[in-house]
Protein backbone atom coordinates (compact mmCIF):
# COMPACT_ATOMS: atom_id res chain seq x y z
CA UNK A 1 0.00 0.00 0.00
CA UNK A 2 1.37 3.43 -0.98
CA UNK A 3 2.29 5.69 1.89
CA UNK A 4 1.25 8.95 0.23
CA UNK A 5 -0.89 11.09 2.53
CA UNK A 6 -3.63 11.42 -0.08
CA UNK A 7 -3.70 7.64 -0.59
CA UNK A 8 -3.98 7.04 3.14
CA UNK A 9 -6.85 9.48 3.41
CA UNK A 10 -8.71 7.86 0.53
CA UNK A 11 -8.22 4.44 2.13
CA UNK A 12 -9.60 5.66 5.47
CA UNK A 13 -12.65 7.23 3.81
CA UNK A 14 -13.35 4.04 1.85
CA UNK A 15 -13.11 2.01 5.07
CA UNK A 16 -15.36 4.43 6.96
CA UNK A 17 -17.96 4.09 4.23
CA UNK A 18 -17.68 0.30 4.32
CA UNK A 19 -18.16 0.31 8.09
CA UNK A 20 -21.21 2.59 7.85
CA UNK A 21 -19.77 5.60 9.64
CA UNK A 22 -22.23 8.47 9.68
CA UNK A 23 -21.93 10.93 6.81
CA UNK A 24 -21.32 13.75 9.28
CA UNK A 25 -18.41 11.87 10.86
CA UNK A 26 -16.86 11.26 7.44
CA UNK A 27 -17.29 14.93 6.54
CA UNK A 28 -15.55 15.97 9.77
CA UNK A 29 -12.69 13.63 8.92
CA UNK A 30 -12.38 15.12 5.43
CA UNK A 31 -12.32 18.67 6.82
CA UNK A 32 -9.62 17.75 9.35
CA UNK A 33 -7.62 16.11 6.57
CA UNK A 34 -7.81 19.28 4.45
CA UNK A 35 -6.03 21.24 7.20
CA UNK A 36 -3.45 18.48 7.59
CA UNK A 37 -2.77 18.39 3.81
CA UNK A 38 -2.17 22.16 3.74
CA UNK A 39 0.26 21.82 6.64
CA UNK A 40 2.06 18.96 4.87
CA UNK A 41 2.35 21.01 1.67
CA UNK A 42 3.94 23.90 3.57
CA UNK A 43 6.43 21.46 5.09
CA UNK A 44 7.08 19.78 1.73
CA UNK A 45 5.98 16.37 3.08
CA UNK A 46 4.06 13.95 0.84
CA UNK A 47 4.27 10.67 2.77
CA UNK A 48 2.53 9.91 6.06
CA UNK A 49 4.16 8.64 9.22
CA UNK A 50 3.16 8.83 12.87
CA UNK A 51 6.05 11.12 13.82
CA UNK A 52 4.97 13.75 11.31
CA UNK A 53 1.37 13.41 12.50
CA UNK A 54 2.44 14.05 16.10
CA UNK A 55 4.52 17.04 14.93
CA UNK A 56 1.39 18.48 13.30
CA UNK A 57 -0.72 18.00 16.42
CA UNK A 58 1.91 19.56 18.68
CA UNK A 59 2.77 22.51 16.46
CA UNK A 60 -0.74 23.46 15.32
CA UNK A 61 -2.98 22.25 18.16
CA UNK A 62 -0.66 22.01 21.17
CA UNK A 63 -1.39 18.33 21.66
CA UNK A 64 -0.49 16.46 23.79
CA UNK A 65 -0.60 18.62 26.91
CA UNK A 66 -1.53 17.66 30.46
CA UNK A 67 -5.26 18.06 31.06
CA UNK A 68 -5.76 19.36 27.50
CA UNK A 69 -7.68 16.46 26.01
CA UNK A 70 -10.55 16.82 28.47
CA UNK A 71 -11.41 20.38 27.38
CA UNK A 72 -9.96 20.21 23.88
CA UNK A 73 -11.37 22.56 21.21
CA UNK A 74 -13.38 20.77 18.56
CA UNK A 75 -10.83 21.50 15.79
CA UNK A 76 -8.05 19.94 17.85
CA UNK A 77 -10.21 16.96 18.76
CA UNK A 78 -11.02 16.30 15.10
CA UNK A 79 -7.33 16.61 14.22
CA UNK A 80 -6.44 14.00 16.85
CA UNK A 81 -9.13 11.63 15.53
CA UNK A 82 -7.80 12.21 12.01
CA UNK A 83 -4.22 11.33 12.97
CA UNK A 84 -5.37 8.25 14.88
CA UNK A 85 -7.32 6.91 11.91
CA UNK A 86 -4.44 7.54 9.55
CA UNK A 87 -2.11 5.87 12.04
CA UNK A 88 -4.36 2.82 12.34
CA UNK A 89 -4.46 2.39 8.58
CA UNK A 90 -0.71 2.94 8.36
CA UNK A 91 0.20 0.41 11.06
CA UNK A 92 -2.58 -2.17 11.02
CA UNK A 93 -4.27 -1.66 7.64
CA UNK A 94 -7.62 -1.51 9.48
CA UNK A 95 -9.69 0.84 11.62
CA UNK A 96 -9.95 -0.51 15.14
CA UNK A 97 -12.64 1.78 16.59
CA UNK A 98 -16.07 0.14 16.61
CA UNK A 99 -19.26 1.58 15.15
CA UNK A 100 -22.63 0.44 16.42
CA UNK A 101 -24.97 -0.11 13.52
CA UNK A 102 -23.51 -2.81 11.29
CA UNK A 103 -25.90 -5.68 10.48
CA UNK A 104 -24.57 -9.14 11.30
CA UNK A 105 -24.83 -10.36 7.72
CA UNK A 106 -22.53 -7.54 6.61
CA UNK A 107 -19.66 -8.06 9.03
CA UNK A 108 -19.96 -11.84 9.46
CA UNK A 109 -21.45 -13.01 6.16
CA UNK A 110 -22.13 -16.73 6.07
CA UNK A 111 -19.94 -17.17 9.14
CA UNK A 112 -22.79 -15.89 11.31
CA UNK A 113 -23.97 -19.52 11.32
CA UNK A 114 -20.62 -20.60 12.78
CA UNK A 115 -20.72 -17.81 15.36
CA UNK A 116 -24.21 -18.80 16.48
CA UNK A 117 -23.13 -22.44 16.67
CA UNK A 118 -20.21 -21.40 18.90
CA UNK A 119 -22.48 -19.38 21.18
CA UNK A 120 -24.88 -22.32 21.46
CA UNK A 121 -22.21 -24.94 22.15
CA UNK A 122 -19.95 -22.91 24.39
CA UNK A 123 -22.62 -21.27 26.55
CA UNK A 124 -24.82 -24.21 27.46
CA UNK A 125 -25.10 -23.15 31.09
CA UNK A 126 -28.68 -21.87 31.55
CA UNK A 127 -27.40 -19.22 33.98
CA UNK A 128 -25.46 -17.52 31.17
CA UNK A 129 -27.46 -14.46 30.14
CA UNK A 130 -27.91 -12.97 26.69
CA UNK A 131 -25.70 -10.05 27.71
CA UNK A 132 -22.73 -12.41 28.10
CA UNK A 133 -23.38 -13.92 24.69
CA UNK A 134 -23.72 -10.47 23.17
CA UNK A 135 -20.39 -9.44 24.71
CA UNK A 136 -18.68 -12.38 23.05
CA UNK A 137 -20.46 -11.59 19.81
CA UNK A 138 -19.10 -8.04 20.04
CA UNK A 139 -15.54 -9.28 20.53
CA UNK A 140 -15.81 -11.49 17.47
CA UNK A 141 -17.24 -8.54 15.58
CA UNK A 142 -13.94 -6.69 16.12
CA UNK A 143 -12.06 -9.66 14.65
CA UNK A 144 -14.36 -9.98 11.64
CA UNK A 145 -14.13 -6.27 10.92
CA UNK A 146 -10.38 -6.69 10.75
CA UNK A 147 -10.84 -9.61 8.36
CA UNK A 148 -13.22 -7.54 6.24
CA UNK A 149 -10.62 -4.87 5.66
CA UNK A 150 -8.18 -7.58 4.58
CA UNK A 151 -10.86 -8.77 2.14
CA UNK A 152 -11.17 -12.08 3.99
CA UNK A 153 -14.77 -13.29 3.85
CA UNK A 154 -14.59 -16.38 6.08
CA UNK A 155 -12.67 -17.71 9.06
CA UNK A 156 -11.72 -20.66 6.85
CA UNK A 157 -9.33 -18.31 5.00
CA UNK A 158 -7.56 -17.15 8.16
CA UNK A 159 -3.87 -17.95 8.64
CA UNK A 160 -1.62 -17.66 11.71
CA UNK A 161 -0.10 -14.54 10.14
CA UNK A 162 -3.53 -12.89 9.91
CA UNK A 163 -4.10 -13.67 13.58
CA UNK A 164 -0.70 -12.17 14.41
CA UNK A 165 -1.58 -9.01 12.50
CA UNK A 166 -4.92 -8.80 14.32
CA UNK A 167 -3.19 -9.08 17.70
CA UNK A 168 -0.87 -6.21 16.74
CA UNK A 169 -3.90 -4.08 15.83
CA UNK A 170 -5.12 -4.31 19.43
CA UNK A 171 -2.14 -2.49 20.89
CA UNK A 172 -3.15 0.57 22.83
CA UNK A 173 -6.25 -1.06 24.33
CA UNK A 174 -6.43 -1.87 28.03
CA UNK A 175 -4.86 -5.20 28.96
CA UNK A 176 -8.16 -6.52 30.25
CA UNK A 177 -9.85 -5.65 26.94
CA UNK A 178 -7.11 -7.32 24.87
CA UNK A 179 -7.21 -10.40 27.09
CA UNK A 180 -10.98 -10.79 26.78
CA UNK A 181 -10.97 -10.35 23.00
CA UNK A 182 -8.22 -12.90 22.48
CA UNK A 183 -9.79 -15.31 24.96
CA UNK A 184 -13.06 -15.21 23.04
CA UNK A 185 -11.24 -15.67 19.73
CA UNK A 186 -9.33 -18.66 21.09
CA UNK A 187 -12.56 -20.24 22.37
CA UNK A 188 -14.25 -19.63 19.02
CA UNK A 189 -11.46 -21.18 16.96
CA UNK A 190 -11.17 -24.13 19.35
CA UNK A 191 -14.91 -24.78 19.13
CA UNK A 192 -14.85 -24.71 15.32
CA UNK A 193 -11.89 -27.09 15.17
CA UNK A 194 -13.30 -29.52 17.76
CA UNK A 195 -16.60 -29.70 15.90
CA UNK A 196 -15.10 -30.19 12.45
CA UNK A 197 -15.74 -26.74 11.00
CA UNK A 198 -12.02 -26.02 10.65
CA UNK A 199 -9.37 -28.48 9.51
CA UNK A 200 -6.58 -26.63 11.35
CA UNK A 201 -6.50 -25.69 15.01
CA UNK A 202 -5.90 -21.95 14.61
CA UNK A 203 -6.44 -21.37 18.31
CA UNK A 204 -2.79 -22.27 18.87
CA UNK A 205 -1.83 -19.09 17.01
CA UNK A 206 -3.76 -16.92 19.48
CA UNK A 207 -1.42 -15.77 22.28
CA UNK A 208 -2.42 -15.61 25.90
CA UNK A 209 -2.25 -12.19 27.49
CA UNK A 210 -1.25 -12.08 31.13
CA UNK A 211 -3.64 -10.00 33.16
CA UNK A 212 -3.81 -9.09 36.83
CA UNK A 213 -5.65 -11.92 38.50
CA UNK A 214 -8.98 -11.19 40.17
CA UNK A 215 -8.96 -7.65 38.78
CA UNK A 216 -12.75 -7.69 38.85
CA UNK A 217 -13.17 -9.66 42.05
CA UNK A 218 -15.77 -7.72 44.06
CA UNK A 219 -14.63 -5.78 47.09
CA UNK A 220 -14.70 -7.72 50.33
CA UNK A 221 -17.17 -5.87 52.50
CA UNK A 222 -16.62 -6.27 56.23
CA UNK A 223 -19.32 -5.98 58.86
CA UNK A 224 -17.86 -2.63 59.95
CA UNK A 225 -17.89 -1.26 56.41
CA UNK A 226 -21.49 -2.28 55.84
CA UNK A 227 -22.57 -0.73 59.14
CA UNK A 228 -20.65 2.45 58.29
CA UNK A 229 -22.28 2.58 54.86
CA UNK A 230 -25.82 2.24 56.21
CA UNK A 231 -25.32 4.55 59.21
CA UNK A 232 -24.11 7.32 56.89
CA UNK A 233 -27.52 7.51 55.19
CA UNK A 234 -29.70 10.41 56.32
CA UNK A 235 -32.84 8.34 56.89
CA UNK A 236 -34.95 11.36 57.89
CA UNK A 237 -34.88 12.65 54.32
CA UNK A 238 -37.04 11.23 51.50
CA UNK A 239 -33.97 10.36 49.43
CA UNK A 240 -32.34 8.73 52.44
CA UNK A 241 -35.36 6.50 53.08
CA UNK A 242 -35.29 5.32 49.48
CA UNK A 243 -31.51 4.81 49.36
CA UNK A 244 -31.57 2.90 52.66
CA UNK A 245 -34.17 0.46 51.34
CA UNK A 246 -32.30 0.08 48.04
CA UNK A 247 -28.96 -0.70 49.67
CA UNK A 248 -30.55 -3.08 52.19
CA UNK A 249 -31.94 -5.11 49.30
CA UNK A 250 -28.43 -5.45 47.90
CA UNK A 251 -26.81 -6.19 51.26
CA UNK A 252 -29.36 -8.53 52.81
CA UNK A 253 -30.89 -10.20 49.75
CA UNK A 254 -28.18 -9.87 47.09
CA UNK A 255 -30.64 -8.52 44.51
CA UNK A 256 -28.97 -7.31 41.32
CA UNK A 257 -29.12 -3.57 40.61
CA UNK A 258 -31.15 -4.09 37.41
CA UNK A 259 -33.74 -6.11 39.31
CA UNK A 260 -33.95 -3.49 42.06
CA UNK A 261 -34.60 -0.82 39.41
CA UNK A 262 -37.32 -2.96 37.81
CA UNK A 263 -39.11 -3.97 41.04
CA UNK A 264 -42.82 -3.19 41.08
CA UNK A 265 -45.19 -2.78 43.99
CA UNK A 266 -47.01 -6.00 43.15
CA UNK A 267 -43.72 -7.96 43.30
CA UNK A 268 -43.99 -7.78 47.09
CA UNK A 269 -46.34 -10.26 48.75
CA UNK A 270 -46.97 -8.83 52.20
CA UNK A 271 -49.08 -11.82 53.25
CA UNK A 272 -46.32 -14.38 52.69
CA UNK A 273 -43.42 -11.98 53.32
CA UNK A 274 -41.85 -12.77 49.96
CA UNK A 275 -40.53 -10.87 46.97
CA UNK A 276 -41.13 -12.52 43.60
CA UNK A 277 -39.89 -11.09 40.31
CA UNK A 278 -38.49 -12.04 36.92
CA UNK A 279 -34.73 -11.59 36.82
CA UNK A 280 -33.58 -9.18 34.12
CA UNK A 281 -30.38 -11.17 33.56
CA UNK A 282 -31.78 -14.69 33.18
CA UNK A 283 -35.48 -13.95 32.47
CA UNK A 284 -36.40 -16.56 35.09
CA UNK A 285 -38.61 -16.12 38.13
CA UNK A 286 -36.98 -15.58 41.53
CA UNK A 287 -38.57 -15.75 44.96
CA UNK A 288 -36.80 -14.31 48.01
CA UNK A 289 -37.84 -13.92 51.64
CA UNK A 290 -38.80 -10.40 52.68
CA UNK A 291 -36.57 -10.03 55.73
CA UNK A 292 -37.90 -7.90 58.55
CA UNK A 293 -35.41 -5.04 58.24
CA UNK A 294 -35.82 -4.89 54.47
CA UNK A 295 -39.61 -4.97 54.76
CA UNK A 296 -39.77 -2.15 57.31
CA UNK A 297 -37.37 -0.04 55.24
CA UNK A 298 -39.65 -0.45 52.20
CA UNK A 299 -42.74 0.39 54.28
CA UNK A 300 -41.04 3.51 55.65
CA UNK A 301 -40.20 4.61 52.12
CA UNK A 302 -43.67 3.94 50.69
CA UNK A 303 -45.51 5.64 53.55
CA UNK A 304 -43.38 8.75 53.97
CA UNK A 305 -41.17 9.33 50.95
CA UNK A 306 -42.36 7.70 47.75
CA UNK A 307 -43.85 10.32 45.38
CA UNK A 308 -47.64 10.14 45.21
CA UNK A 309 -47.93 9.27 41.53
CA UNK A 310 -49.61 6.45 39.67
CA UNK A 311 -46.64 4.23 38.86
CA UNK A 312 -46.32 0.45 39.25
CA UNK A 313 -42.62 0.70 40.12
CA UNK A 314 -41.47 0.50 43.72
CA UNK A 315 -38.51 2.88 43.61
CA UNK A 316 -38.87 6.25 41.88
CA UNK A 317 -36.63 9.21 41.22
CA UNK A 318 -36.63 11.87 43.92
CA UNK A 319 -36.75 14.86 41.54
CA UNK A 320 -39.67 15.75 39.25
CA UNK A 321 -40.78 14.51 36.83
CA UNK A 322 -41.04 11.45 39.06
CA UNK A 323 -40.47 8.18 37.22
CA UNK A 324 -38.86 4.76 37.61
CA UNK A 325 -35.12 4.25 37.37
CA UNK A 326 -34.17 3.93 33.71
CA UNK A 327 -31.37 1.40 34.30
CA UNK A 328 -29.56 -0.47 37.02
CA UNK A 329 -26.85 2.17 36.69
CA UNK A 330 -29.08 4.55 38.66
CA UNK A 331 -29.02 2.08 41.55
CA UNK A 332 -25.24 1.73 41.30
CA UNK A 333 -24.93 5.51 41.56
CA UNK A 334 -26.68 5.36 44.93
CA UNK A 335 -23.97 3.06 46.28
CA UNK A 336 -21.16 5.14 44.79
CA UNK A 337 -22.57 8.36 46.23
CA UNK A 338 -23.09 6.83 49.66
CA UNK A 339 -19.60 5.30 49.74
CA UNK A 340 -18.15 8.75 49.11
CA UNK A 341 -20.30 10.24 51.85
CA UNK A 342 -19.30 7.51 54.29
CA UNK A 343 -15.62 7.90 53.44
CA UNK A 344 -15.29 4.31 52.26
CA UNK A 345 -12.44 4.24 49.72
CA UNK A 346 -12.48 2.23 46.53
CA UNK A 347 -9.63 -0.03 45.47
CA UNK A 348 -8.77 0.03 41.74
CA UNK A 349 -7.89 -3.67 41.97
CA UNK A 350 -11.45 -4.57 42.96
CA UNK A 351 -14.97 -3.91 41.82
CA UNK A 352 -17.03 -2.03 44.39
CA UNK A 353 -20.34 -1.76 42.55
CA UNK A 354 -23.71 -3.12 43.62
CA UNK A 355 -22.71 -6.61 42.49
CA UNK A 356 -20.03 -6.60 45.19
CA UNK A 357 -22.80 -6.54 47.81
CA UNK A 358 -24.23 -9.68 46.23
CA UNK A 359 -20.85 -11.40 46.50
CA UNK A 360 -20.47 -10.15 50.07
CA UNK A 361 -23.76 -11.84 51.01
CA UNK A 362 -22.57 -15.11 49.46
CA UNK A 363 -19.34 -14.82 51.35
CA UNK A 364 -21.11 -14.36 54.68
CA UNK A 365 -23.26 -17.40 53.96
CA UNK A 366 -20.20 -19.51 53.10
CA UNK A 367 -18.39 -18.35 56.22
CA UNK A 368 -21.40 -19.34 58.30
CA UNK A 369 -21.21 -22.85 56.89
CA UNK A 370 -24.12 -22.57 54.48
CA UNK A 371 -23.90 -25.38 51.88
CA UNK A 372 -23.10 -24.26 48.35
CA UNK A 373 -26.50 -25.47 46.99
CA UNK A 374 -28.20 -23.17 49.49
CA UNK A 375 -25.98 -20.28 48.49
CA UNK A 376 -26.83 -21.00 44.86
CA UNK A 377 -30.55 -20.95 45.68
CA UNK A 378 -30.21 -17.67 47.58
CA UNK A 379 -28.47 -16.16 44.55
CA UNK A 380 -31.34 -17.43 42.35
CA UNK A 381 -29.07 -19.58 40.19
CA UNK A 382 -30.56 -22.50 38.32
CA UNK A 383 -27.42 -24.61 38.69
CA UNK A 384 -25.28 -25.00 41.80
CA UNK A 385 -22.14 -24.81 39.64
CA UNK A 386 -22.97 -21.21 38.84
CA UNK A 387 -22.40 -20.26 42.47
CA UNK A 388 -18.80 -21.47 42.46
CA UNK A 389 -17.78 -17.99 41.31
CA UNK A 390 -18.40 -16.84 44.86
CA UNK A 391 -15.80 -19.27 46.19
CA UNK A 392 -13.00 -17.09 44.90
CA UNK A 393 -14.27 -14.31 47.15
CA UNK A 394 -14.02 -16.63 50.16
CA UNK A 395 -10.26 -17.18 49.80
CA UNK A 396 -9.54 -13.99 51.72
CA UNK A 397 -12.34 -14.86 54.09
CA UNK A 398 -10.52 -18.05 55.04
CA UNK A 399 -7.47 -16.01 55.98
CA UNK A 400 -9.66 -13.87 58.22
CA UNK A 401 -11.41 -16.81 59.86
CA UNK A 402 -10.45 -15.55 63.32
CA UNK A 403 -12.60 -12.44 62.89
CA UNK A 404 -16.15 -12.17 64.16
CA UNK A 405 -18.58 -12.89 61.32
CA UNK A 406 -22.09 -11.41 61.18
CA UNK A 407 -25.19 -13.46 60.66
CA UNK A 408 -26.51 -13.63 57.12
CA UNK A 409 -29.67 -11.64 57.76
CA UNK A 410 -28.43 -9.22 60.38
CA UNK A 411 -25.64 -6.71 60.56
Amino acid sequence: MENLISTKIETVIAEMNRLHYKSGTILQFKNACDHFIKYAELKGVTEFNEEFGMQYLQEIHGFPRTGYERDMPNAARQAVHCMRKLGEINQFMALTQLTKSIPEHEWAGEDIKLINKYLTLHFRNPDVCERTKNSNMGRLKVFYRFLGFRRISSVAEVTPQIISDYVKSLQGYATVSISSRLRTLKQYLTCLYDNGYLSTDLSKAVPRVKCIQNLKTPALWSKEQLEKLLSSIERASPVGKRDYAVLLMGIQLGVRCGDIANLKLDNINWHTNEIEFVQSKTKRSAKLPLLSDVGWAIIDYIRHSRPKIDSPYLFLTAVPPFKEFQTGGSVSCILTRQMQKAGIPTNPAYSSGMHSLRHALARRMLENGTPLPSVSAAMCHERTASATTYLRVDIEGMRECTLSVPEVNAL
